[in-house]
């Protein structure tokens, strides 16, 4: 391969993982650290329902932070804003 696309090629690469950090960088700015809790509560598979009662809020306010949580990493459903957030090092994998 001629040295041009070598290079062309470690340069994307370099700019794809500069932009991957930069989001991981902003979805920890804008995310709060009970967003935070409330991601590591749906990775494990609980309801709001349960997360509200293990947190002592209401399920209502769960919603709220769950809706909060959707827009800021741009999901739409539990699955991928866990997944979402584990690419970006909000949170770590489910044990």
């Amino acid at each position: 391969m001629p040295a041009p696309a070598v290079a062309g090629k470690a340069v994307r690469y370099l700019s794809d993982k500069a932009e991957e950090a930069h989001q991981a960088a902003s979805a920890a700015e804008m995310t709060t650290k009970r967003e935070r809790e409330i991601l590591v509560l749906l990775g494990r598979g609980l309801s709001a329902r349960r997360i509200a009662s293990r947190l002592g809020i209401s399920e209502r306010t769960v919603n709220t932070h769950v809706g909060h949580i959707y827009r800021r990493l741009g999901v739409n459903n539990r699955v991928d804003a866990v997944r979402e957030g584990m690419r970006l090092g909000l949170i770590e994998a489910p044990r």
